[in-house]
């Protein structure tokens, strides 16, 4: 190794390394935190754990499966849980839902599908990447209106990623903006949507201290306006994430198509499997099997006699660290919720949320949910703050609908891809860098404050509900 690159070598360890006690140090301020506020030392301990590895996988120390695995073994070491309390992660259905997807793509990646699906839909959208950014949108929330749950979400990501792939955008700012877009799309569109999996349940917790109901029409009604911020994030996405080399047009992609070969006998058993698949996770109300089974027997099918179209190299060819990356992500949850975080939190903000304004009232609702989700999922958010916040708006005799939607636009604003199970999946396809998923995901949050507390509350007061 010449000089040159030996003092290179040696820049790039000491870089890693000021990193790495940064990640160490910078989080030791909570334990500055006073005893005072409520927050004791073992949650102090967690909050430690927790933000130095989010700042580990933030930075690039090392890589996400070392982190992940420090993660996981960190809160065990500690003492915060037993390791089978945090191992209990791998019991959920989402790491072998992404581990099915991982190898399902994998598989499909060796054939021409991707490229002929969007070959279709750029001629389709005009060939450029903000005529891309919005046909995934008004796909996505077309798709929310028609269908919920999880499987229709994964169903609008796969779209996406087969966008991704064959433009051949890699692992990049465009794609991060073409996958992120389908997902907050489809999830976004559940401010204005009734939601049964989403929504209904701030309601059903609000409903245990106050009578209050509502229905598809008041619902969309009172929430309507939250489509144009849908539409406006997805035109600054289409804006500030496109590619410095404009994506070919409809000329050229049809000139793709044509050049494309006759489809193979593979491609065609492929098209039958995944829409086969579709169908499973579309008609779950009538079946009410988990999504789990229809992912893992389609993968497993791919691989049985006169079938066998998967093959040795897609199983090593997945990325596995994902997949201990989404347990590892998973688990703190697990933690926070086995050591009461947010009964602490609770106890603290209460004091706080008294005497303010009603506008005041809904912004510091919205700050909460935002706040909350580092250390829990949306749905675990809404069953623990759904009842006390909804305690809290009916004392002060604000309106439960303002407070509903207040706490459940916070619940979207995420970060990072662990702070749901959805972003984790998009995240694991491998087509978008962490920096620029914060990136994509802060801009949104700031977006979705600003219309909040502007279009939003004018709204609501227009109409008397604020």
């Amino acid at each position: 190794m010449s000089s040159d690159a030996q003092a290179g070598t040696g820049f790039e360890e000491k870089k890693r390394l000021l990193k790495l006690l940064f990640c160490l140090i910078f989080p030791l301020i909570c334990f500055a935190i006073p005893d005072s506020t409520g927050i004791t030392s073992t949650i102090k301990l967690f909050l430690y754990i927790t933000f130095a590895a989010i700042l580990m996988f933030a930075v690039d120390v090392t890589s996400n499966f070392i982190v992940s695995i420090f993660l996981i073994f960190a809160y065990a070491a500690s003492g915060l849980v037993p390791l089978s309390t945090i191992l209990a992660s791998w019991k959920s259905d989402i790491p072998w839902i992404t581990l099915a997807a991982l190898l399902i793509v994998t598989i499909v990646q060796r054939t021409t599908l991707l490229q002929r699906m969007t070959y279709h839909t750029v001629i389709r959208v005009g060939g450029s990447y903000m005529g891309i950014i919005f046909a995934v949108t008004i796909i996505s929330i077309l798709a929310r209106i028609f269908l919920t749950g999880t499987m229709a979400s994964v169903s609008v990501m796969m779209v996406a990623f087969g966008l991704c792939t064959a433009l051949h955008l890699g692992k990049s700012r465009a794609s991060a903006g073409i996958m992120l877009m389908a997902v907050t799309a489809y999830r976004d569109a559940n401010f204005f949507v009734y939601s049964p999996d989403f929504i209904a349940l701030l309601y059903s917790e609000s409903s245990k201290v106050a009578p209050i109901s509502t229905s598809y029409p008041e619902f969309f009604m009172n929430n309507w306006v939250f489509v144009f911020e849908i539409l406006l994030f997805a035109l600054v996405i289409g804006k500030f994430m496109a590619p410095k080399t404009p994506i070919e047009g409809k000329a050229a992609m049809r000139k793709n198509l044509e050049a494309l070969p006759p489809m193979t006998r593979d491609e065609k058993h492929i098209c039958i499997i995944l829409s086969a698949l579709v169908i499973f996770l579309l008609t779950y109300q009538i079946h009410h099997i988990p999504m789990v089974y229809g992912f893992i027997f389609t993968a497993i099918i791919f691989y049985l006699p006169y079938v066998n179209i998967g093959t040795n190299n897609d199983i090593k060819n997945i990325n596995y660290s994902s997949i201990f990356f989404i347990v590892a992500c998973l688990g703190i949850g697990t933690v926070a919720q086995s050591i009461n975080v947010a009964s602490s939190l609770s106890v603290i903000i209460s004091p706080w949320l008294n005497g303010v304004s009603e506008k005041i009232f809904m912004s510091i609702v919205y700050a909460i949910a935002v706040f909350a989700n580092f250390f829990m999922t949306p749905l675990a958010e809404i069953a623990t703050f759904g009842a006390p916040i909804a305690q809290i708006c009916q004392s002060l005799g604000f309106n439960l609908n303002t407070m509903i939607s207040s706490f459940f636009h916070g619940t979207q604003q995420l970060l990072f891809p662990y702070e749901t199970a959805v972003y984790l999946v998009a995240f694991s396809m491998g087509v978008m860098k962490l920096n620029d998923f914060t990136l994509i995901m802060g801009i949104k949050m700031i977006l979705n404050t600003l219309f909040l507390v502007t279009v939003g509350f004018a709204y609501w007061t227009f109409i008397g509900i604020l």
